[in-house]
């Protein structure tokens, strides 16, 4: 489970994006809540050996629907790296468990061996670009329907998982720059609602 850092690290970045997040109506939190760092270890991928720290935690609700931004950093010295993930929360969401992420050539030759890969015939473009993986099989190739495939042909490469009323959205290796957070949130909000029903 991702740990809590003091905001005092950083301090210049968590004031740029607490401006950026006002902006768009975000409010700056103290520390990740306590729900947040369960729901990233529960959601495939997202939380699985990911362990790093949470800082900057931005969170807006939208009806009935939360969103949160938060910056992750982890790794060892030589191999550091740090994201910015956006986890969104509605009751409009009911998804299996899943993860998503950019297929490499790694994964293609594990899939001859029979790893898991959910593809679909019907969007070669998605099958080659990405690696999906669920638990049951079927329920994942309902959530993930012709408008899900198709934004996620046209979407840059991403990291995508999902449980329940929960989706986490990031960028891999992408800390999102105070001036681009705009941008980030409304690609991953664009994912989020295709998945909304």
């Amino acid at each position: 489970m991702p740990a809590i850092v003091s905001l005092t690290e950083g301090a210049g970045r968590t004031l740029e994006l607490e401006e950026a997040g006002r902006a768009l109506q975000f409010t700056l939190l103290p520390h990740p809540p306590d729900d947040l760092l369960a729901a990233l270890a529960a959601l495939p991928l997202v939380g699985e050996g990911k362990r790093g720290q949470l800082t900057n935690v931005l969170a807006r609700t939208e009806g009935e629907a939360t969103l949160t931004i938060a910056d992750r950093t982890g790794g060892r010295k030589k191999r550091a790296h740090a994201e910015t993930l956006a986890v969104y929360r509605s009751p409009r969401v009911d998804v299996p468990p899943f993860a998503l992420r950019p297929e490499s050539a790694l994964d293609r030759i594990s899939a001859t061996f029979g790893s898991q890969d959910i593809d679909f015939p019907d969007h070669p473009d998605f099958s080659a670009r990405y690696l999906l993986r669920g638990e049951d099989e079927g329920a994942v190739r309902r959530a993930f329907t012709a408008d899900v495939l198709n934004a996620l042909e046209h979407h840059p490469l991403c990291v995508l998982a999902g449980i329940g009323p929960r989706l986490a959205y990031l960028e891999p290796n992408y800390p999102v720059w105070p001036g681009a957070l705009d941008a980030f949130v409304s690609r991953a909000l664009a994912l989020f609602r295709w998945f909304e029903r």
